[in-house]
């Protein structure tokens, strides 16, 4: 079975739905981090689009952003057509984040945290997270 925690309802996201990446990264961070810390170094040490929101590739090629925020991480070796659904039955103990087209999500204990509970998208990345 597969958990899913809506964040749509969460006040503390509503200037940022149109920004995952800060979402995905505070929700696998929220015991060590609180928003306004991530939102920052997303913000500041990431680069901005015109939109003032970060492209979710920019993530997988900037160590300095997990290493500023302390946050060890590792590369997960997915499948070629894997599917959220499928990650997800395999790996539900820890923390990852898991990267779609234009999309990223948390996935914390076998639960997904996000605004859409579309488990049939195609996977492009996960990482797991410390």
């Amino acid at each position: 079975m597969i958990f899913f925690k809506d964040l749509n309802d969460n006040f503390q996201y509503k200037d940022e739905s149109n920004n995952c990446v800060v979402v995905a990264l505070t929700e696998v961070t929220s015991d060590d981090f609180d928003y306004e810390t991530i939102k920052f170094f997303v913000r500041h040490v990431m680069n901005r689009t015109k939109n003032n929101s970060v492209i979710y590739g920019e993530i997988l090629k900037s160590k300095n952003f997990f290493t500023n925020i302390g946050l060890k991480y590792k590369k997960i070796k997915i499948k070629e057509n894997e599917i959220i659904r499928d990650f997800v039955k395999k790996n539900n103990k820890g923390k990852f984040l898991l990267i779609t087209e234009n999309h990223m999500l948390a996935l914390k204990e076998g639960c997904i945290h996000d605004f859409l509970f579309d488990i049939d998208k195609k996977l492009i990345c996960a990482i797991k997270v410390d």
